[in-house]
């Protein structure tokens, strides 16, 4: 009898071990795909400033309609869209179902061996930005990604355009404008998880690119006019 209870304890002990063991694993796990992730939006950043770089410096020089201009533009968008799909839908994907296999563990330590370890569920609690104190208008990890990637760009050009047509002040309420705009319609498409309805975000997508374009007829416009 004492060698089987003997069994059986050694038997818990070892599951025990073993899920803290997986569970420590996880942790590795999602600090290696948050590592990555890191990394990718530094290069991203790093390689866009660069370019962008040199193409001021021939916008200062006068040479803004040379064609290495436009390969230099042509090659920033394809580097930052590669990194945007690279973290988003690789990465962040990865490191998403880390956190989820993390969580399950945790709640097998705790219902099984009583042990109470939440680093996963806490981060998944924590992840969530309300807008506007608002519990019904979150951005999540996925939309915080967007913003990043999608809005700020947009934006970023939008406001130069601003600048250079309409002054700083337009420029500051253009962005404080266009800066909430984006953080609603990120907030106001998430249902669920898993679920997102895209409708709302593309309007501020296709609104800011629409604007870009009339920005920059207004800037030639205003160019011929100069020189003619």
């Amino acid at each position: 009898m004492f060698d089987l209870w003997f069994a059986n304890k050694d038997k818990i002990n070892n599951d025990k071990q073993l899920l803290l063991d997986a569970w420590k694993e996880s942790v590795n796990v999602q600090m290696h795909f948050n590592d990555m992730e890191m990394k990718i939006r530094t290069l991203a950043v790093t390689v866009v400033s660069a370019i962008s770089g040199a193409i001021g410096y021939l916008l200062k020089e006068g040479l803004m309609s040379t064609p290495f201009t436009v390969i230099l533009f042509f090659i920033g968008f394809a580097a930052w869209t590669c990194f945007y799909f690279m973290d988003r839908f690789m990465y962040h994907k990865l490191l998403k179902g880390a956190v989820k296999s993390g969580v399950k563990i945790e709640e097998e330590l705790k219902s099984s061996y009583n042990i109470d370890v939440a680093l996963g569920q806490c981060i998944k609690a924590e992840s969530p930005v309300n807008i506007f104190d608002n519990k019904t208008l979150q951005m999540h990890s996925d939309q915080k990604l967007d913003f990043f990637y999608t809005s700020v760009p947009l934006i970023s050009i939008n406001g130069f355009f601003m600048y250079i047509n309409f002054g700083i002040i337009a420029t500051i309420i253009f962005l404080i404008i266009d800066i909430i705009f984006a953080l609603y319609t990120l907030a106001k498409g998430y249902i669920k998880e898993g679920k997102y309805d895209w409708i709302y975000y593309v309007t501020f997508l296709i609104l800011n690119l629409l604007l870009i374009i009339y920005l920059y007829f207004i800037y030639e416009c205003s160019l011929y006019t100069l020189f003619f």
